[in-house]
């Protein structure tokens, strides 16, 4: 179990250890505690570059996912734009085809017409 650092009413920092079965405190001198802060310091730095490389790694990730992000954007704007070109071509194709089939009707109409007289 971890031991739990408090002060002791009327002496210096004490340490609880929970691993001790009567739960008595023990005064430690300056110098212990001194290497308890140098450890705990050491500790948290560690964890601070740990956490600093995992920010560094997670920004990384993040540009490129804005960079595809963007290419996918760029990618549906052309998109777009063919389908807008083939909607104009449909478009024509259509009045083209009408125009024909208008064509052919009045032609038919006119043999229809010519034949009746003849």
């Amino acid at each position: 179990m971890k031991a739990q650092v408090a002060p002791v009413l009327g002496q210096g920092p004490a340490v609880a250890l929970a691993a001790v079965r009567r739960g008595r405190q023990v005064t430690l001198p300056a110098l212990a505690l001194a290497a308890i802060d140098d450890h705990l310091d050491a500790r948290l730095v560690e964890e601070n570059e740990a956490l600093q490389q995992r920010v560094r790694s997670a920004e990384a990730h993040s540009l490129q996912v804005t960079e595809m992000v963007h290419e996918l954007e760029r990618e549906i704007t052309r998109l777009r734009g063919e389908l807008d070109d083939f909607k104009i071509q449909r478009g024509q194709v259509v009045e083209a085809v009408q125009s024909w089939v208008g064509e052919m009707g009045r032609l038919t109409n006119e043999l229809l017409a010519r034949t009746k007289r003849h």
